[in-house]
């Protein structure tokens, strides 16, 4: 049952990133239901419709960016957790980021492990992943 399952949205235009990130979410964790959607409007307008406990969103994306979807996503009070995957990164948009609220950076390209062990982590998932001594390095502490 959907109702019973953390859900998480993942927003990206890389079609084929975004297919690896559900794949391997789900398959690590079945009580995990992973949309996904291919631009920052279309996700959007799923927030309503699906209130997500996690959205995973790049930055540059065609349409909405993820800055705005997330500003947007913000004035929902969702009490949404939120993880930012880009390949582009400066001091300038990490201070951007930190005043949105965002729970932590992923810098492309990722190791899918590092993705899942932040999600589980701000899902608040028990399992043994979390007390492998590499989930340190996974963390960068974005949200205060």
């Amino acid at each position: 049952m959907i109702q019973d399952k953390k859900i998480i949205l993942i927003v990206d235009d890389e079609t084929d990133l975004t297919w690896s990130m559900s794949r391997y979410i789900q398959r690590e964790n079945p009580d995990i239901h992973v949309y996904s959607a291919v631009n920052g409007l279309q996700a959007f307008e799923m927030l309503h419709s699906i209130r997500p406990n996690l959205l995973i969103t790049d930055l540059r994306m065609p349409g909405l960016n993820g800055f705005k979807l997330i500003e947007k996503a913000r004035q929902l009070d969702l009490g949404l957790k939120v993880i930012v995957i880009s390949a582009f990164y400066s001091r300038e948009i990490e201070s951007k980021l930190k005043s949105l609220g965002i729970n932590d950076f992923l810098e492309k390209p990722f190791d899918l492990k590092k993705l899942r062990v932040l999600s589980d982590a701000l899902l608040s998932i028990q399992n043994r992943v979390l007390s492998d001594p590499i989930q340190a390095d996974y963390h960068l502490g974005m949200a205060s």
